[in-house]
């Protein structure tokens, strides 16, 4: 089982797209999936039409533990998820109670590594107690990074902020939105997968308006547009993230 936190300190960067589509794509190759939408935005849980009852929500408010109660199977075989809930500070509140705070989601994942093949946790924007533990429960941190010089810089930020938590997970960062025609987007992916070939996945999500209709449609870009370019790279990116699953299983 792995866990992969899809995150970002900077928003409007492809997120949730990013989390909700590697998981059809998962769920799709036979991988027992689940998607934790850990965002108060919800867009995760709104991709997949899952939507909690407000009964259901008060229930989860008063017990996060007993995680497995409040898993909604999606429309999609073998792809389940967990819907926001949460305020912000509901949350937060929630995993900062007791001691090893950063570590709570963690141990409250532990109980359901048996039953998927792929944890997907969708985490909110910025510096937070929900993404260090999201940071702190993940085997693997996937940024989705728009190539401009203030994404990379705040890759840089994002960087120092998992090595001051001292944080286990491997990060992965991949270039996203990538728009051709603009010179600044060209320059800086050219110069990371060229210079930086190590610290960066290859696969490279460009800019299109399939993926806004995933708002419309209600449903994973890989589902209504299998062949359009940005499911092409959503493919690629996950097969180089398998690459890292399997490195990861065979080191434990």
């Amino acid at each position: 089982m792995a866990v992969l936190a899809c995150f970002s300190i900077k928003g409007g960067v492809g997120k949730t797209t990013t989390a909700v589509t590697l998981s059809h794509i998962a769920a799709q190759l036979g991988m027992r999936t689940l998607v934790w939408d850990l965002d108060p935005q919800g867009a995760a849980s709104f991709y997949l039409r899952a939507t909690p009852g407000e009964k259901f929500a008060k229930s989860m408010d008063k017990n996060i533990k007993r995680l497995s109660r409040y898993i909604v199977p999606t429309a999609y075989k073998r792809l389940e998820v967990i819907p926001t809930r949460f305020s912000n500070r509901r949350l937060e509140d929630l995993l900062s109670q007791g001691s090893g705070s950063d570590k709570r989601l963690k141990k409250i994942l532990f109980p359901l590594q048996l039953q998927y093949d792929l944890i997907v946790l969708d985490c909110p924007p910025g510096v937070s107690n929900v993404a260090a533990n999201a940071l702190h429960a993940s085997d693997v941190v996937l940024v989705p990074t728009i190539p401009t010089p203030l994404s990379v810089r705040t890759l840089r930020q994002l960087r120092r902020y998992v090595r001051e938590l001292d944080c286990k997970a491997t990060v992965w960062p991949f270039f996203t939105m990538f728009d051709g025609r603009r010179s600044t987007h060209k320059n800086i992916r050219d110069y990371y997968l060229g210079v930086h070939t190590e610290d960066m996945l290859q696969s490279v999500v460009p800019y299109s308006a399939q993926v806004e209709r995933m708002g419309v449609a209600k449903r994973p870009l890989t589902d209504y547009a299998w062949s359009s370019p940005p499911s092409v790279a959503y493919r690629n990116l996950f097969e180089e993230l398998q690459s890292e699953f399997r490195r990861l299983e065979q080191g434990r």
